[in-house]
């Protein structure tokens, strides 16, 4: 039998209330995908690591068209947040020592949709 955990419901209901309560970001429509490169240990790599968890769903949960992929690696030294445009351009927006907080105020800067 099924059994059902009030723990998992909270757990999504919590999850949708920070989604809706977070600042909007909303991204420019040739925007199609972002790539997040750091290594799994070392130093720099915190602000890239907590841009994932913190911010990439946010940008997922108000730009459904904006496909995420993350490269984790063991012998790197560099930490990267790479814009997909499309046309197969792409930029790149250094995080390597970078807090999560300015890595997203340099995404919106450079990709934000205008309001």
């Amino acid at each position: 039998s099924f059994v059902c955990s009030m723990a998992g419901r909270a757990a999504v209901s919590r999850t949708l209330a920070f989604l809706r309560a977070s600042p909007v970001i909303k991204l420019r429509p040739d925007v199609e995908g972002m790539t997040v490169a750091y290594a799994k240990k070392g130093a720099g790599m915190a602000g890239a690591r907590h841009f994932l968890y913190e911010v990439v769903p946010v940008i997922k949960f108000h730009n459904e068209q904006v496909r995420t992929q993350v490269e984790k690696s063991a012998t790197s030294d560099t930490a990267e947040i790479r814009v997909h445009l499309k046309g197969g351009q792409s930029e790149t927006i250094a995080a390597k020592g970078v807090c999560a907080g300015d890595i997203r105020q340099a995404l919106v800067s450079k990709f934000s949709q205008p309001q």
